[in-house]
This record gives C-alpha cells, structure tokens and sequence, in this order.
C-alpha cells in the first residue's frame, strides 16, 4: 500500500504541475495577445491623435501669386473654420562671396498668420519652435539638416530680391536686395512630411509670421491650409466655390490648384492628365507645389 500510494500522489502531482504549466503558458500567450492588441490599436488611434495635435488643415489652396484679399475671401467660405496660410518668398541661402548659392537648393516657406504654428503645427524633433514674433528666427526640416549639415544654433545667412531683378545670366549675378541673418532654432518635420513616404523629401526652411511680414515684397506663390466645418465632406464645395469666384483662367498651369492635406492628393480644377508641376526652389523663380516630402 505504501508504495502504490507513493506511485499515486507522484501522478497525480505530475499532472497538477503540468496542468498549471499550460495555464500558464496559456496565460502567458494572452497576456501577449492583448498586449499585440493593446499596441494595434495605439497605432491606429496614432494618426487621428496627431491630426488633432497638429490642427491639421483639411485642404489648401493655391490661387497662384500672393493676395490678402482673395486669402480672406477664401477664408470666409461657409464651409470654412479656419484659415492659414504661407508664403514662399524669392530668396534663398547666400554664399560666403555674398551672392546666391546656387548649391543649396532649400526652399523658404514663410508662415503669414500661422500656418505651421498654429495650424499644420511643424514638430520639432530637436531644438524648438521658432518665436512668431522673430524676424531672425528659423526652423529647417530634417531633410534639410541632413543634407546641408545644418544644426540647431547655426546661423544662415538669406538674400532676397525681386524675380523681375533677376538678369539673363541668371540669379548668381543679381543683386541682392535685402539680407536676413538668421539662427536656426528648431530641426523637425512638417505635417505633410509625417503623412507620406520619405522618398519625395525636398529641404525646407520655415520663417514666421514677422520673417514673412519682412519679405512679402518678394512673394512668389502661397498655399492657404483650411480647416473645413464637415471635413473631407466639404471638400467638393469648397472646389466648386473657389474655382466659381477665382479670376485665374482656368485649365492652366495658373489656374487654383488644390490638395486634400489629411491624403495628400493633388489635383487641378480638372483632374489632371500628367504633372502638376515642379516645385521651386531657392533662386528658382515659378510656382511650386505644397511641400509634399
């Protein structure tokens, strides 16, 4: 009896010990499961959770050169809540012989009324935002960083001048007709940057609202970023609107060009049948598209 009764309690105790093995294997792989899961839905919530932070624009327009008054016209479309806009000023990085350098093709967008600070918010990832009340501060993208070595800290110095000044030779030999020096305060990504692949990159140097003040004379294009009362929904009526009252003749390369921001899908008043276009550069006069790295 004694050995049988030995024989018992060890079965028994081997099939308690690997029952409670499976349990917790079983436990185990749950826990992993619902922490997958857990993660799963951290990153589908990821995108609107940044869409809300950085007060992403529904759509932007480009109605070609820069004109307050047909910025606020747009801006007071029913379907509109809210309205920023930036600019893109003829200039670009000036060499150490004091003319412009034509190796540094960085584009400069200077934010009007707060494109890229309160709306479509710029995310730093190292330095800060640039003080909208600073003529001399900057934020660059990484890309730009990365391609021109530049560093939080680092000053640039920026030349500007009429597109209509530029002589035949080209803008290396036209004089420069107003200097900035200005001290890059922040490295980050734009919000279009976040929202696309990383293959289309293209360097980009921000300003504010006083740097944008300071060169609107210079002014070649804008794009317009609208916040819209019901979303993508609104989007077709905006359009329509805009096309209706713009004065830009239409099936051209002048004619308002649109972007869905949240998809970065570009089209024209007609759906395009080739490019929409290149995009400007530093000393490259023309008209660009939205920064769509």
């Amino acid at each position: 009896m004694g050995l049988l009764s030995l024989r018992l309690r060890c079965a028994v105790r081997g099939r308690w010990l690997a029952q409670l093995g499976s349990v917790a294997l079983l436990g185990l792989l749950g826990g992993l499961s619902m922490f997958a899961f857990a993660g799963a839905r951290r990153t589908q919530s990821a995108y609107p959770r940044f869409l809300r932070a950085a007060n992403v624009s529904t759509m932007a327009i480009d109605n070609g050169a820069y004109d307050a008054k047909r910025d606020a016209e747009v801006a007071a479309f029913p379907e509109v809540v809210s309205s920023r806009t930036y600019m893109a000023p003829f200039g670009g990085l000036i060499g150490p012989d004091g003319k412009p350098d034509l190796n540094v093709n960085a584009e400069i967008l200077a934010s009007v009324d707060g494109r890229y600070f309160d709306q479509d918010r710029f995310t730093p990832t190292s330095g800060r935002l640039p003080d909208v009340s600073r003529v001399e501060e900057i934020a660059v993208n990484e890309v730009a960083a990365k391609l021109y070595g530049w560093k939080v800290g680092q000053h640039l110095e920026l030349g500007f001048l009429r597109e209509d000044d530029v002589p035949e030779s080209g803008p290396q030999d036209a004089p420069i007709d107003l200097r900035i020096t200005a001290t890059v305060v922040g490295v980050g990504l734009f919000t279009e940057e976040v929202l696309q692949d990383d293959t289309d990159s293209a360097p980009l140097i921000l300003g504010t609202p006083a740097f944008a003040a300071r060169t609107m004379e210079y002014a070649q294009y804008a794009w317009q970023g609208l916040i819209l009362r019901r979303g993508d929904r609104d989007v077709e009526a905006v359009r329509t609107r805009n096309v209706a009252s713009s004065d830009q003749p239409r099936d051209t390369q002048s004619s308002p060009r649109f972007i869905r921001v949240t998809s970065v899908d570009t089209y024209y008043r007609r759906p395009p049948t080739g490019s929409v276009g290149t995009r400007a550069r530093s000393w490259s006069p023309g008209r660009s598209d939205p920064p769509r790295s």
